[in-house]
């Protein structure tokens, strides 16, 4: 966009003759476009993840791959494939130093500009919201998540045994550490997930025992740690 609004015809022309105006705009408007899609595989990759983990690494994909041609570039400058290609990336257009123009030769095009960026900033705001009001109504949730609790002492915990009775004694918080999956079965608690602790071996549900949970609390605006057989008191 920036090019589109300092470079017109008659500077294209004057700078390097042997160039097509409506090459260069074509080629600024391919950009344009893998930006977009760009854009739009960002909300698709955050929509469809389960883990946080798969975000970044599908982000460092695509990033990657939308710079495979600038890396083609300069390895042609290179002389990596051939004289022909390191000839074509190399030519004077290429090094050409373009003056800044007066605002009324870039008026119309400036415009323009302005209009599309406004419209991709709707886009992007439009695309952000409905992922907030769809994580809000209970989409778009991780599907599991991995809790490293510290060495810390849980002291005179009141736990209920399997005969139904009731003993104190001291929990390990990081007994608990682990993997927690979406519980679909129990469903949500205040508008969020509710997740439940898996095997520490083989990160499946527990057969014999009872896991702990994580959910969310609106009366204390916090994630909170749970286990059916443990209290307080």
């Amino acid at each position: 966009l920036y090019l589109l609004r300092m470079i017109n015809e008659k500077t294209l022309q004057n700078r390097a003759p042997n160039l097509q105006y409506r090459k260069f705009v074509f080629t600024a408007c391919v950009r344009m476009v893998m930006g977009g899609l760009f854009y739009f595989n960002m909300f698709v990759v955050v929509a469809q993840a389960t883990r946080v983990i798969d975000i970044f690494y599908d982000v460092l994909a695509l990033q990657f791959l939308q710079q495979l041609d600038d890396i083609a570039f300069r390895l042609a400058r290179r002389d990596v494939f051939g004289k022909k290609l390191k000839r074509a990336s190399t030519r004077k257009c290429f090094r050409a130093e373009f003056e800044k123009l007066p605002f009324a030769r870039r008026k119309r095009v400036t415009i323009f500009v302005k209009v599309l960026y406004g419209f991709n900033f709707l886009w992007l705001m439009a695309g952000m919201t409905t992922i907030v009001v769809k994580q809000m109504s209970g989409g778009y949730h991780c599907h599991s998540i991995t809790v490293n609790f510290e060495d810390r002492i849980w002291q005179n915990a009141v736990f209920l045994n399997s005969t139904g009775g009731v003993e104190e004694m001291d929990l390990m918080y990081s007994f608990f550490s682990g993997v927690y999956i979406l519980n679909e079965t129990r469903g949500y608690h205040d508008g969020r997930p509710i997740y439940t602790e898996q095997n520490k071996f083989d990160n499946t549900p527990f057969e014999d025992k009872i896991g702990a949970t994580i959910q969310y609390c609106k009366e204390e605006d916090a994630w909170v740690f749970m286990h059916e057989n443990i209290r307080k008191d």
